[in-house]
């Protein structure tokens, strides 16, 4: 019987933060869940999922409608952008 720990699930698990908030570039036309054909958007990397041996990158487009991408489907950007979603430091009252 094999006997699987948490420590070993989880390392097989690693996943790579260092591209989230970057922007990327589409490499072919995608259709989103209105309808509309993207091509020459550049969204920005929300997260980055491995589920059933699959790579997909979670990304953030202009108009806050977010999808699914392949890796086949993006080219990754060092550049990172602000984010309205990053934490903001906390304001003083006075």
């Amino acid at each position: 019987m094999i006997q699987i720990t948490f420590t070993q699930v989880f390392a097989m698990r690693t996943f790579d933060t260092e591209h989230i908030g970057c922007r990327c570039r589409l490499l072919v036309p995608v259709r989103d869940h209105h309808g509309h054909v993207r091509f020459d958007e550049r969204p920005i990397l929300l997260n980055e999922v491995f589920n059933l041996g699959r790579h997909m990158y979670l990304v953030e487009f202009g108009d806050g409608t977010t999808m699914y991408l392949f890796e086949h489907e993006i080219s990754l950007e060092r550049v990172k952008v602000p984010s309205a979603r990053s934490p903001r430091p906390p304001t003083t009252s006075r």
